[in-house]
């Protein structure tokens, strides 16, 4: 089985420290690392202050700063989140997806996100992982709602839509019958 243990080359986009737009809660962070430890507070003033700070000024502000009390139950989460986010553009999406089902290890000093000396936890290298088999799963489950249904499909003359009395946003059609009916709603019923 492939291995990724090196979050640099091709791989470096597997790292919170590689530079990408991250979007959380509303705030566009410039990594996903000053957005994972702007996580570490539940003020967003403080958490702005983070928007642009390079990754390692951010790990160093995070470390500093009081954290919120529940901060070791909820870290996992957070950091699934800030992955969500990063992930959610198509060209990173691409690049992970692309890993296949290579095991990632992020290899860091820190023995809870990674590994060092085939010790730790490797909690980010399994997030990652597990974002990359929700992301395959969806895209298998798009990929088979897109297929050709074997249920007869209505034509035109078939589809009937609801319309509110007050909207004005549909264009009446020439060749469209319309019945009111008692609860105050048209029918529209399209002609072939």
């Amino acid at each position: 089985m492939n291995k990724i243990e090196k979050f640099v080359g091709e791989y470096a986009f597997l790292s919170n420290f590689y530079p990408c737009k991250v979007k959380v809660d509303n705030i566009v962070f410039d990594n996903a690392e000053a957005a994972f430890q702007s996580r570490r507070t539940t003020s967003e003033q403080q958490r702005r202050f983070f928007q642009h700070m390079l990754p390692s000024e951010a790990r160093r502000s995070g470390a500093k700063l009081t954290q919120r009390p529940d901060w070791d139950q909820i870290k996992v989460e957070e950091m699934r989140t800030v992955l969500r986010a990063k992930f959610a553009v198509d060209d990173l999406k691409t690049k992970l997806l692309a890993t296949n089902d290579a095991v990632i290890v992020n290899t860091d000093s820190d023995l809870f996100w990674g590994v060092k000396d085939d010790k730790g936890e490797n909690q980010l290298g399994k997030l990652l992982m597990t974002l990359r088999d929700e992301m395959s799963s969806n895209g298998q489950k798009h990929a088979e709602n897109e297929q050709t249904p074997t249920d007869p499909q209505p034509t035109p003359s078939d589809v009937t839509l609801d319309v509110q009395d007050d909207d004005n946003d549909i264009q009446e059609n020439n060749d469209a019958q319309t019945d009111t009916q008692d609860d105050g709603k048209k029918k529209k019923k399209h002609k072939k």
